[in-house]
């Protein structure tokens, strides 16, 4: 077999080379208070950005649900024509301006 210069994988000298580094793994405990804050920090910064998105999607959503008018077949609608809404109406009480306030003087 005569004498070869590469090392066996079986060696230690190989493994000798090789730096004893876990990253993933903390033995300290500062250390792992420190990864738990960041890792909890990077959670909340990811859910208030799905929040605030969240809640753009949903005014985004209600704009154009409120745009649309109702159509006829929903059966709001027919349970609303049965009370005499008809399209173009609005809902509620007429009010035909700001009326004045009368105060009564107790003397």
């Amino acid at each position: 077999m005569g004498n070869i210069d590469v090392d066996d994988y079986m060696s230690d000298n190989l493994l000798e080379q090789i730096n004893d580094v876990k990253p993933g793994i903390t033995t300290d405990r500062n250390h792992k208070r420190m990864l738990k804050i960041e890792n909890e920090r990077a959670e909340l910064q990811m859910n208030s950005r799905t929040i605030y998105n969240q809640r753009e999607l949903e005014k985004v959503r209600r704009e154009e649900a409120l745009s649309k008018p109702v159509p006829e077949s929903s059966k709001g609608f027919a349970l609303l024509s049965k009370m005499g809404f008809k399209p173009g109406m609005s809902l509620g009480k007429k009010k035909n301006g700001l009326f004045p306030i009368i105060f009564k003087s107790i003397t």
